[in-house]
């Protein structure tokens, strides 16, 4: 059986400084990849619940975004 373990490896970012002109990109980055992880939780069957429940894949509502 194949092993499905994921450990995430993150990359320290925090020396690293953008100019100005970049933190719109930044920013505009950010979300898109919270929008693709949201969208794969969806296809998963996640919705929004009260209270994050794993067997319901009902996770902690998050604020509302505009």
């Amino acid at each position: 059986m194949e092993d499905k373990t994921y450990t995430p490896h993150p990359v320290n970012l925090d020396d690293v400084q953008l100019p100005p002109y970049l933190e719109g990109l930044k920013e505009a980055v950010a979300e898109n990849v919270h929008e693709v992880w949201s969208a794969g939780r969806i296809k998963e069957g996640w919705t929004y619940g009260p209270m994050r429940d794993d067997k319901l894949n009902t996770p902690i509502s998050s604020r509302t975004r505009n």
